[in-house]
């Protein structure tokens, strides 16, 4: 995954924040999972067909 955040210290970040009502913290947690999946589903998309 190289460097930053796996999905479970996502998922814990993403609890704390939300325990603290840091609405800033929330929403840059929140588009960087839709990173994450926008590049997964880029990723299988990209793969060939015939394997």
């Amino acid at each position: 995954m190289g460097k930053g955040m796996g999905h479970g210290t996502v998922d814990g970040k993403l609890s704390s924040d939300t325990d603290g009502n840091d609405l800033v913290a929330v929403s840059s947690t929140f588009q960087r999972l839709l990173r994450v999946g926008e590049q997964s589903l880029f990723a299988i998309w990209d793969m060939p067909i015939y394997s």
